[in-house]
C-alpha cells in the first residue's frame, strides 16, 4: 500500500468518525433532532399599574443587569410579555413606578415556560408606600 493511499484511508476514517460523533450518518438524513436549549419566562401584569422594568438574571449574578423592556416600553395592566432564555436558574424582578416584585431561584427548563405574575398586592404595597410619604 502506497503512502498516498494510506494517507487517504486515514483521512476517510477520521472523517467517518467525526461525522458519526456529530450525528451525521445516524440514519436520519436531516441529522439528529436538536433538543431545545432555551426556555421561556412569561410575565403577566395583574397589577393596576404598568410594569416599567423587568430584570432577568442568572441566580449566580450579583446584580440585576439591564432592563429587559425597551426604552419607553411598559407592560400594561392585564398585559403579558415573554423572553427566551437559556435553560438554567434565574432571579426575576418586575418593577412599577412605586414597587417591585421579585422571584428568586426559579428554574427555567429547556422547552418549557416559567409563568410569573405581578399581582395586585404590588398595588396595595405601592399605595401604602405613597401614603406613608
Amino acid at each position: 500500500m502506497s503512502r498516498q493511499t494510506l494517507k487517504h484511508l486515514c483521512f476517510a476514517a477520521a472523517f467517518a468518525l467525526l461525522t458519526t460523533a456529530c450525528g451525521e450518518g445516524s440514519g436520519n438524513p436531516a441529522g439528529p433532532t436538536p433538543s431545545p436549549a432555551n426556555g421561556t419566562v412569561s410575565l403577566t401584569n395583574q397589577a393596576n399599574t404598568p410594569i416599567i422594568a423587568v430584570n432577568i438574571t442568572s441566580c449566580s449574578d450579583d446584580s440585576w443587569g439591564e432592563n429587559r423592556l425597551e426604552s419607553g416600553q411598559v407592560i400594561p395592566p392585564g398585559g403579558n410579555r415573554t423572553w427566551s432564555v437559556p435553560a438554567g436558574c434565574y432571579d426575576v424582578r418586575a418593577s412599577t413606578a412605586a414597587k417591585s416584585g421579585s422571584w428568586w431561584d426559579r428554574t427555567v427548563s429547556a422547552g418549557n415556560v416559567l409563568q410569573l405574575a405581578l399581582s395586585s398586592a404590588a398595588n396595595e404595597i405601592a399605595m401604602s408606600a405613597a401614603k406613608s410619604r
